[in-house]
C-alpha cells in the first residue's frame, strides 16, 4: 500500500488485518472529495513515520493508551503515559479535520462526513467502522434535504 495510506497499526509494526482496508477506504474517500491527501507523501524514513504519526495525532487526537501498549515501537514516539515524544513536533491545534474538510461539504453533510471519517480513521482497528456499519452510516446512506448530500437509495 502507498506509504501515506498506511494505518497506525502498520506503521507501529502491530499485527494487522482487514481493518487496514477500511482505513485506506476512508483516505480514498477523503482524497476523492478534497484536493489534498491527509498525510502527504513520504520516502519511508523514520522521520517520515514520525511526521505521519504526528499528523494523525493532530487530526484524530491522541491514540488510546490501550492501543499504544500493543506496540513496542510506540515507545519510540510516545512515553509510557501516551504523551507524544517523537522527533517531529505535533501540528498546530488549527490543523484539524474540520479545518481541512472539503469546502463542498456544508451544514449537516459536513457534520456527518466528519463523523464518518473519525469512525473509519479510528486509531484502534478494533474500533474502526466495519464495511456494513460504514454502509449504513448516515453520511453514506441517507439524504440530507437541501444540504448537498445525495441518497444512495
Amino acid at each position: 500500500m502507498p506509504e501515506h495510506y498506511r494505518p497506525p497499526e502498520v506503521i507501529l509494526d502491530m499485527p494487522w488485518s482487514y481493518p487496514v482496508d477500511m482505513w485506506c477506504l476512508g483516505l480514498t474517500i477523503w482524497r476523492m472529495l478534497s484536493t489534498k491527501s491527509l498525510f502527504g507523501h513520504y520516502n519511508g524514513t523514520d522521520l517520515d513515520e514520525a511526521r505521519h504519526l504526528s499528523l494523525m495525532v493532530g487530526l484524530l487526537g491522541p491514540p488510546p493508551l490501550s492501543f499504544l501498549k500493543k506496540s513496542e515501537k510506540a515507545l519510540k514516539y510516545w512515553d509510557s503515559d501516551g504523551k507524544w515524544k517523537g522527533p517531529i513536533p505535533l501540528p498546530p491545534p488549527t490543523h484539524t479535520l474540520e479545518a481541512l474538510c472539503p469546502k463542498s461539504l456544508q451544514g449537516k453533510a459536513k457534520v456527518m462526513f466528519l463523523d464518518f471519517m473519525r469512525k473509519i480513521l479510528h486509531w484502534d482497528p478494533e474500533e474502526r467502522l466495519y464495511p456494513g456499519s460504514a454502509w449504513h452510516h448516515p453520511w453514506v446512506h441517507r439524504e440530507v434535504e437541501n444540504d448537498g448530500l445525495v441518497s444512495v437509495e
